[in-house]
């Protein structure tokens, strides 16, 4: 049986207090960034990594979509709307399989070719910082959708059935990246990526539920928030760490033994 997001009644919506909503003000402002044209879109690009099961895969997009509409809808901000675009990678021949760094790869390659579509000044690639004492490159500047992405693979696709919060994966455009001939390392055995036992190296993606798309892309608007935000996969904010993401593989892994 198909696993959605719970129904609240419009009632209960009514009755929420207006401090407890979330404007998505910070969405609002990526939209009139001045770089920007007028009819940008805002939403994730998501990359299917998992091509065994396409039912499941269609579950994720239909609960990523309708976490879109009803976070919208919860907070009474429905008018943005219009203006979400989920952009979605689907290619076997190149995403099948695919690790963080090559989804990464592809990202990166991604922006570059929106950005002449998307900025008023398309030969605009520097933005000024420190009063214009130096620059960035204009895409971090851009807000979420040009700095983050998200990618489903098998452990997402079974979390559908196996957590009663499905989650994805985000991955950060501009963290965790290793050359061609610096990705064949071993991850250490208490997480999921990455060498060392510290908890806090940064492998350039977590794991987020999807129900807090609307939230996580809102909290990463400025991309630089990304370091407040990381939590090191496997390890999942407010989860218990017997239920963090993959658990249901470790714990097959034990009967077998």
């Amino acid at each position: 049986m198909s696993r959605g997001i719970p129904t609240v009644p419009d009632p209960v919506w009514d009755r929420i207090p207006d401090d407890a909503l979330d404007d998505y003000s910070k969405i609002d402002s990526s939209l009139s960034y001045a770089e920007l044209k007028n009819d940008s879109p805002w939403g994730f690009v998501v990359y299917r990594c998992s091509y065994h099961d396409n039912s499941q895969w269609q579950r994720m997009v239909q609960l990523i979509t309708s976490s879109v509409e009803e976070s919208l809808t919860l907070n009474r901000r429905i008018d943005l709307l219009s203006r979400h675009r989920l952009t979605i990678m689907d290619d076997a021949t190149q995403f099948d399989g695919a690790t963080s760094h090559m989804v990464r790869d592809n990202v990166q390659s991604w922006v570059s070719s929106q950005l002449s579509a998307v900025l008023e000044d398309s030969e605009q690639r520097k933005s000024p910082v420190n009063g214009g004492e130096s620059s960035i490159d204009v895409e971090m500047t851009l807000g979420t959708r040009y700095n983050f992405c998200l990618f489903v693979d098998n452990i997402a696709l079974e979390s559908l059935d196996r957590m009663s919060l499905p989650v994805i994966k985000l991955l950060c455009r501009f963290s965790g990246i290793r050359g061609p001939d610096e990705r064949n390392y071993v991850v250490h055995p208490d997480y999921e990526d990455g060498e060392t036992a510290e908890e806090h190296e940064d492998v350039g993606w977590m794991y987020t539920c999807v129900v807090d798309y609307c939230d996580i892309y809102t909290r990463l608007v400025e991309s630089s928030d990304w370091y407040e935000e990381y939590c090191r996969p496997p390890w999942l904010k407010l989860c218990d760490e017997d239920e963090f993401p993959g658990f249901w593989r470790k714990k097959g892994s034990k009967a077998k033994a």
